[in-house]
């Protein structure tokens, strides 16, 4: 992708001009053929101009952008979505493997997100995450949220509940579910505090742990842990008392 033609949805004039500015100072590949001040206004605009990019805010005053991706599911275009949102929030397109920009925005951010936009292929396309995405936020219950999995293949939508553990190796993390295993090439680190606000704890190194699937605690000098799965997995001596007091709190 050479020139990418743009189309901006933002409900706020000041954020607007100040994307508009930036783009034109900082992103020259990016030709914004459009704005849109609204959720409806969005949408036609999109239908109208067939853009390849729209920055998408999330939140506006007669919807939001979720709505905007239903009604123009006829259009392939790649989003990057502009919030306010707090941390909490933006968990939910970490899950989804999907990008997002601050606001105010970050001059070094946005030029991150054209570059990978221009990176991608031209058959890829965001469909399962927008869906994904719109389905983590309309669903508060930790039990009906879902996360990204990114594969050689492609991404794998993996509810939490179906997480009994996560095993690192090296670079690379083996998610064990209910159904099978998935190994994904980011570290383990990486989903550390993405997942520990979700019933989930670090308990090892090497080991990332659902503590709705402990079947038994065995006592050691850290100890030892029988998951769901069968699989005995060890318990850090300094991690140890701190363990025993989040699976008090269940």
């Amino acid at each position: 992708m050479t020139e990418i033609r743009a189309i901006v949805v933002e409900d706020e004039p000041n954020n607007r001009d100040n994307l508009l500015e930036l783009l034109k100072k900082y992103c020259p590949d990016v030709d914004v053929i459009a704005t849109a001040h609204s959720g409806s206004s969005g949408i036609d605009a999109i239908l109208k101009h067939q853009p390849d990019l729209v920055f998408l805010d999330v939140e506006m005053p007669d919807g939001n952008g979720f709505d905007v991706l239903e009604k123009t599911t006829s259009v392939k275009f790649e989003v990057v979505f502009t919030t306010a949102f707090d941390h909490y929030a933006l968990q939910a397109f970490k899950f989804c493997a999907l990008d997002y920009l601050l606001k105010p925005i970050d001059i070094a951010e946005l030029i991150a997100a054209i570059d990978k936009v221009k990176k991608l292929p031209p058959e890829h396309s965001s469909r399962d995450q927008f869906e994904a995405l719109a389905h983590n936020f309309n669903n508060v219950q930790v039990q009906s949220k879902k996360i990204a999995l990114p594969t050689r293949d492609g991404l794998i939508f993996v509810a939490l509940t179906e997480i009994i553990r996560c095993e690192s190796d090296g670079p690379y993390t083996t998610f064990h579910l209910t159904n099978g295993s998935v190994m994904v090439s980011k570290s383990i680190g990486e989903y550390q505090e993405l997942l520990e606000g979700y019933n989930f704890y670090r308990v090892h190194q090497s080991h990332i742990i659902n503590l709705n699937c402990v079947n038994k605690y065995i006592k050691g000098e850290g100890g030892n842990l029988i998951m769901a799965d069968d699989t005995k997995i060890p318990v850090s001596r300094r991690k140890k008392e701190h363990f025993l007091s989040k699976m008090g709190e269940l």
